[in-house]
C-alpha cells in the first residue's frame, strides 16, 4: 500500500512459549529485521502507549494512580464544587472507562474505583456519610449527581467491544471467537454486565479521550 516502516520510531515485542512448562517469556534479543536494520526489542519491564492506553508485556498497565492523582489535583485546585464535578463527569471518568474496557479487571477493582470517586465527591460537596449510593450515580433528571459507575459501565463497554469483534468482517478478528480466552472473557462480561438479574443498558454513551 506504499507504506514504509520506520525502524527509528518502532519497537518489537516477542513472546514465546518455554518448552513444556506452559510458561511464556519475552525475548530480549532483536527478532524483527527491516532491510538491513533490526527493530529495537522491548523488554519485560518496558511500557508503551497506544491510543492513549499504557501497555506492558503483560497487557494493559495497572493505572490506579491515574485515578487517584487526578482526583488529588482536582481537589487541590482553586475550583468551585460544580466545576470539580464537571471535570470528573465529562473528562476524567470517560477517559478511565475507555482504558478499563481494554484491561483485565475484576469487579472488586471496579468497585474499589467507585469507592474512591464517591469519597472525593463527598468531600467536594460536603455530603453526609449516610447519603444513598444511588444519589451519586443517578442522572440529574432523577435528582442524582450523574457520576458514572465503573462497576456498571466498564462491563457493558467490554461486552460491547467483544461482541463487535465477534461480528467483524475481518477473518483474523472474527476467528478469535474460537479462542478459549476470548470465550471466557465474553462470559465474564455477560455476567458482570447483569445486576440483580437485569441486563444493564448497553447503549451507554461515553466520550473517549
Amino acid at each position: 500500500m506504499g507504506l514504509m516502516l520506520s525502524v527509528e520510531k518502532s519497537h518489537s515485542l516477542a513472546i514465546v512459549a518455554v518448552g513444556k512448562t506452559r510458561k511464556m517469556k519475552v525475548l530480549d534479543e532483536p527478532t524483527l529485521r527491516v532491510g538491513d536494520s533490526f527493530v529495537p526489542p522491548l523488554g519485560i519491564t518496558d511500557c508503551w502507549r497506544y491510543l492513549g492506553i499504557s501497555f506492558t508485556s503483560r497487557g494493559v498497565k495497572a493505572f490506579r494512580k491515574e485515578l487517584e492523582e487526578p482526583l488529588r489535583r482536582i481537589s487541590e485546585a482553586p475550583l468551585k464544587p460544580h466545576q470539580r464535578m464537571e471535570i470528573l463527569r465529562n473528562f476524567l471518568m470517560p477517559s478511565l472507562i475507555h482504558q478499563l474496557s481494554f484491561a483485565r479487571v475484576s469487579l472488586g477493582i471496579l468497585k474499589a474505583f467507585d469507592v474512591v470517586v464517591r469519597a472525593s465527591v463527598r468531600r467536594w460537596l460536603k455530603l453526609p456519610k449516610d447519603v444513598a449510593l444511588g444519589i451519586f450515580h443517578a442522572p440529574p433528571s432523577s435528582s442524582g449527581l450523574g457520576v458514572p459507575s465503573f462497576l456498571r459501565s466498564v462491563p457493558v463497554w467490554i461486552l460491547s467491544r467483544l461482541r463487535n469483534v465477534a461480528k467483524s468482517q475481518y477473518p483474523p478478528a472474527s476467528s478469535l471467537v474460537n479462542c478459549p480466552l476470548f470465550s471466557r472473557r465474553i462470559e465474564w462480561a455477560e455476567r458482570a454486565a447483569t445486576v440483580n438479574g437485569c441486563a444493564l443498558d448497553t447503549s451507554l454513551k461515553v466520550k473517549n479521550f
